[in-house]
């Protein structure tokens, strides 16, 4: 009997057993599906919240876009501006602006695209990093191109000379009595050639390579320089008259300047010299550049003038660094514009006839 029992609570046992391991079983494949759906589903949801574009970045780049478009559409407002009044185009400085802004343009357009197709999971990005280099390369040059205007242009240069205090006849009064001088000077060189390591930037699969190669290049090399001045007995002014804008606050002046000999005996003897000088320094090396020198004191080639009591209203803006600044805030060429508005521009050629 005792046995019996015994072996009866061994099979009890082991039925209890078999029956918790399959509920056990059967518990963890009802809920494998459920985890694994629940884990699919928030994959789902993280890749949805990746691949979907930035709203603050594309209100951005539009805002920008539209920033480069209304200022590329006043710079052409402002050169038909200048053209209707029969101005001087600079149309280099123009295209510089327009240049700088067109490549900005065109990487802020090669950034969204970029952007956009990364966000929106669409694995096409632009692979060649072309676009770019092209966009740099044409922003640099025209910004460069601006910055040279802003220092060697004729702007700056009516800018570093004004005059103010009397009137357009005074200024072209005090000219006239300068004295002028006459002269040769020459300069002998010959050229030197070095070289020198190139950098050449290429691109592979989006990596960028940089190599070197040797260039060959001539220097100027100056030897001998030398000046004499052109013996006159005297010299007086033919320079012709001109109407003064005395209506005008600001009159920009363009000046030349010439020479002439009372006589042909005089040019003559001018030539004889002038040769004769030259002659004697031709062998001292293997290039030799000439130069017939005439200036007359107080002559400058550009010259801005304060023509009346009107010009004080404009005194703070006509500095040569206020334009500087507004080149290089890329509003040059609106300062330029303004400034052919509110000038009378007016061409004057200085004649000195000499009597030797």
């Amino acid at each position: 009997m005792a046995d019996a029992a015994i072996a009866t609570n061994v099979v009890a046992g082991t039925i209890v057993t078999e029956l918790t391991a399959t509920l056990t079983a059967a518990a963890f494949a009802a809920t494998a599906p459920t985890s694994t759906g629940t884990s699919s589903a928030s994959s789902s949801s993280v890749t949805a919240n990746i691949c979907q574009p930035n709203t603050i970045t594309i209100v951005v780049l539009a805002l920008v876009g539209v920033a480069l478009l209304v200022y590329i559409a006043s710079l052409v407002l402002a050169a038909i501006f200048m053209y209707l009044r029969d101005s001087n185009m600079k149309w280099d400085v123009l295209g510089a602006h327009l240049a700088v802004w067109l490549g900005g343009l065109m990487l802020l357009i090669g950034y969204g695209i970029g952007s956009y197709r990364e966000k929106t999971c669409l694995n096409a990005h632009i692979s060649a990093p072309y676009w770019y280099y092209f966009g740099v390369a044409v922003i640099l040059a025209g910004y460069l191109w601006i910055l040279q205007n802003a220092i060697r242009g004729s702007t700056s240069q009516y800018l570093r000379n004004i005059v103010n205090g009397g009137s357009f006849a005074d200024y072209i009064d005090r000219v006239r009595k300068g004295s002028a001088y006459l002269g040769f000077r020459v300069e002998c060189y010959h050229e030197k050639e070095k070289t020198k390591e190139v950098p050449i930037v290429s691109s592979n699969n989006g990596r960028v390579k940089t190599t070197y190669i040797t260039e060959k290049y001539k220097e100027r090399v100056s030897k001998h320089t030398a000046e004499l001045a052109f013996p006159v007995a005297g010299c007086r002014d033919a320079s012709g008259s001109i109407n003064a804008p005395n209506g005008c606050a600001l009159v920009k002046i363009s000046c030349k300047k010439e020479f002439r000999f009372e006589n042909d005996q005089a040019r003559a003897r001018f030539n004889s010299e002038r040769d004769n000088f030259y002659d004697q320094h031709q062998d001292h090396d293997e290039e030799m550049d000439k130069e017939v020198v005439f200036n007359i004191n107080g002559f400058k080639k550009h010259v801005m003038l304060l023509n009346n009591k009107g010009a004080i209203n404009y005194l703070i803006l006509l500095n040569d660094w206020v334009f500087k600044i507004a080149s290089v805030l890329m509003l040059g060429y609106f300062y330029e514009t303004w400034l052919e508005r509110n000038c009378h521009e007016v061409s004057y050629t200085f004649v000195k006839v000499f009597q030797v």
